[in-house]
């Protein structure tokens, strides 16, 4: 075998090696997050007990039925200064409404901006829901 013959076989040999490492190597995995066979995560405690959080089930009724219908009954548009007391406003007044025999006292729709709310708003009675314009808001 001359010297170019052994190098070519050198090299197919070297090249078959490096690409079975390759291959062979274990994708990472997370200590905390695993995979189930039924394709669902299971979330592992850490040394201290705490869990990565799922928020996959967020959302009204945590996503499982479709959100319903709900007439708007006051429409904001932000101001661009501080929004909170008048979406506090709107709350307090649809508060006063009473509720339908869904339990529903109606929507409030917040226009398309950016509202500004520096302290907190709070809903303390059932049935009144804050609905966003669009996907992005």
């Amino acid at each position: 075998m001359n010297f170019i013959q052994c190098r070519k076989v050198v090299l197919l040999v070297l090249s078959f090696f490096c690409i079975q490492t390759t291959f062979a190597q274990k994708f990472w995995e997370s200590k905390y997050v695993k995979v189930k066979n039924d394709g669902k995560l299971v979330y592992l405690p850490d040394e201290q007990g705490n869990i990565i959080p799922d928020f996959s089930r967020v959302g009204y009724r945590q996503n499982l039925v479709q959100i319903p219908n709900v007439p708007v009954m006051l429409t904001l548009s932000a101001t661009g200064d501080n929004d909170e007391q008048k979406i506090q406003n709107a709350i307090d007044e649809l508060a006063k409404i009473p509720f339908d025999s869904r339990g529903i006292r109606g929507a409030i729709l917040l226009k398309k901006g950016e509202y500004k709310i520096p302290g907190s708003i709070r809903i303390n009675v059932s049935g009144i829901i804050l609905r966003g314009e669009g996907d992005e808001t």
